[in-house]
């Protein structure tokens, strides 16, 4: 005998909420611990869209990409250093000679002491760094001092940022011309610095090396000025000894150059570049570095 339809559809309903509490058990969460889930889920996407970076192994990770360290070390020569000519002094030879005889005129091109160690490697970064520490301010603005004294150049090499000014003065008791010969159009000057003046001063532009300066009327002076961007630059000392300090962490591009080569090529260091990784809140020490006495040849 067929039963009504009305009959059959309410024992279907009767069966169907049994059903899904039996998929409920094996699949579906109960609904406590699926509210709990979603909360936190939110809570999570909450963190992210604050802008705040989170943390990493209890450290956070933006300060850890974002701090500072220096970069260190010692420029060695290798075999017998060469030793420059001599100067040979044509004017002012009275006032001069005597400097001359105390060893504080000579041939600065390649210095090297009684340990081997090499002076006047200029080492800096290639490129404006994204930020640049807050220790450099004070020197933002200052006033940068080439002299013409004791019959050279003081200092040797010069180093400059563009929002610094150099001077160009004299200190000695006759005049001088300082020739600046500059890669970057209409950078270039040269000029006429009376005796014991303050000279002129001058605001110059980014140049990608080194580039050189002189006197005409005393043809042995010479040196070189680095302009860049920003602080980051150093130049090796009598024990051939540098360090640029609070420098951004991460990996970044120096120059290593010198001004009988050029761009130091030593290590594997291709035309003197070198990619080096600053660590955060400790010196990158490139300890001793070699430099073979054939390359100041």
């Amino acid at each position: 005998m067929r039963k009504p339809a009305a009959t059959v559809l309410g024992m279907i309903a009767l069966a169907l909420p049994a059903a899904l509490v039996g998929c409920g058990d094996d699949k579906t969460p109960p609904r406590g611990k699926g509210r709990t889930r979603v909360a936190k889920t939110e809570e999570k996407t909450d963190e992210k869209t604050d802008g705040k970076t989170p943390a990493v192994n209890g450290t956070d990770a933006k300060a850890a990409t974002q701090g500072w360290g220096s970069l260190k070390g010692r420029f060695i020569v290798t075999g017998e250093a060469p030793k420059p000519p001599e100067l040979n002094i044509t004017q002012n030879m009275e006032y001069c000679n005597p400097f001359k005889q105390k060893g504080e005129l000579r041939n600065e091109s390649v210095e090297v002491s009684s340990k081997n160690e090499l002076r006047n490697v200029v080492i800096y970064l290639r490129g404006k760094p994204e930020r640049v520490h807050d220790s450099y301010k004070d020197d933002e603005k200052k006033e940068v001092v080439l002299d013409n004294h004791k019959c050279r150049f003081d200092p040797h090499i010069t180093l400059l940022r563009t929002t610094q000014t150099l001077r160009v003065k004299n200190s000695d008791p006759f005049g001088h011309n300082t020739k600046l010969d500059s890669i970057v159009p209409g950078q270039s000057f040269n000029e006429q610095i009376p005796a014991e003046s303050q000279g002129v001063t001058k605001q110059l532009k980014q140049e990608r090396f080194p580039i050189p300066y002189g006197c005409n009327i005393h043809p042995w002076m010479k040196g070189h000025l680095l302009v860049l961007d920003h602080p980051y630059m150093a130049v090796s000392g009598a024990d051939g000894s540098f360090e640029i300090k609070n420098l951004p962490a991460g990996e970044h591009e120096f120059q290593f150059w010198h001004e009988v080569r050029g761009g130091l090529e030593v290590k594997n260091w291709k035309r003197g570049q070198a990619k080096i990784t600053i660590k955060a809140g400790e010196p990158t020490d490139l300890e001793n570095i070699e430099v073979p006495a054939d390359l100041l040849k």
